[in-house]
Parts: structure tokens; sequence; C-alpha cells
């Protein structure tokens, strides 16, 4: 199966909340992004990550982040 990489940029509109444990224990967690189009249309769109990763969510709450990930 091939990869679908992505980048986003958006604003970080709910703190982190647990969703689930993975395999071998990682705990994943789960938040709300929001993107701007250049259309003018706002795309809410639902994130997961890692509990190691869940801490820099926590800080841009409210604020701007870039992601990385897989889909």
């Amino acid at each position: 199966m091939e990869e679908n990489n992505v980048k986003i940029t958006g604003k970080i509109v709910e703190e982190p909340t647990y969703l689930l444990t993975a395999r071998g224990g990682r705990k994943i967690y789960t938040s709300v992004i929001e993107i701007m189009r250049t259309s003018g249309v706002l795309d809410v769109i639902p994130i997961q990550v890692p509990e190691e990763l869940a801490g820099e969510i926590w800080d841009h709450v409210g604020g701007r982040i870039t992601l990385f990930g897989e889909y």
C-alpha cells in the first residue's frame, strides 16, 4: 500500500484528549485543527497524535502550527 504524506498548517482549536492505547502501550490523543483554504472556506480536521507529540499540541492550542503526517 502506498503512503500518503501530508503537511498542514492551521490553528489548534481543542486540547488533546485521550483516544486509545495502541499496540505496545503507545497512547494516542485526538484534537482538531482548523485550516483556511485559499477560497476562504474553513476546514475543521480531526487529528490523532502519539503521546510523545501531544505536548506540542497542548502548547499550541489557540495558535498556529504546522503538522507533517500520513493518512
